[in-house]
């Protein structure tokens, strides 16, 4: 009776240590998914992409390659930093063919804003000391 019942089911039991890198790799996966969400904001969507390769590739340490996650994250970042990339070339080349040069959309947003705050925008922006 005493051997055929064990009350102690968890001795056994150990947790498991990650992997070498696994928390950088974890860490750098939100980073990149952070930076595939800013996509749209341009900055934050580049400054997280590149901090996510950053620790995929610290994830690595002495191995030769990164973690899975941490090769997921270096294709999710380097996919955001791409599409920030291309949104500002198709900005500038609307830009261009819209308005011929930067000036000329500067020009056109501050008669646009004179509009439509009904007073001149360049007049607030000397009060405020811009």
């Amino acid at each position: 009776m005493d051997g055929q019942y064990s009350y102690n089911r968890n001795a056994g039991y150990r947790k498991s240590k990650p992997a070498p890198g696994e928390s950088l790799a974890k860490g750098a996966l939100i980073l990149s998914v952070v930076a595939l969400m800013c996509v749209c904001c341009i900055y934050p969507g580049m400054i997280c992409g590149a901090l996510a390769v950053i620790l995929a590739l610290l994830s690595r340490g002495q191995a030769k390659r990164p973690v899975a996650s941490g090769r997921l994250a270096i294709v999710i970042g380097t996919s955001a930093m791409v599409l920030c990339v291309v949104l500002i070339v198709a900005e500038f080349a609307y830009i261009m063919a819209n308005y011929g040069s930067i000036d000329a959309f500067m020009q056109s947003y501050m008669a646009t804003m004179d509009e439509l705050t009904g007073g001149s925008y360049s007049q607030m922006y000397e009060m405020y000391g811009y």
